[in-house]
């Protein structure tokens, strides 16, 4: 199984995990507490339920470059970033 912790603007909010079935994302639950939560996609809302899809979740799709991220093989962690006017910034970083 593949998984990649997933920030928005700078802070935690979930993991992303790639298995047999398809792809999977769920919020971290300390990060549904906050008071300034916000969702990673207008598509996504906030919510204590797994999201699953068998093809990447569009927000991420231009996120992860899945060559490069997924078989990264370097010492440290691998993590890039969008910020769209108006749309809080999500992060991706997996560590190695």
């Amino acid at each position: 199984m593949k998984q990649a912790d997933i920030y928005v603007n700078d802070i935690f909010c979930g993991i992303l995990t790639e298995d047999e079935e398809g792809f999977h994302f769920a919020y971290d639950k300390s990060y549904l507490d906050r008071e300034n939560a916000a969702p990673v996609s207008p598509t996504m809302p906030l919510t204590e339920q797994q999201y699953d899809k068998e093809m990447m979740f569009p927000v991420f799709d231009g996120l992860i470059p899945r060559l490069l991220c997924w078989t990264y093989s370097g010492i440290g962690r691998w993590f890039c970033s969008l910020g769209l006017q108006g749309i809080p910034t999500c992060t991706v970083r997996t560590s190695l």
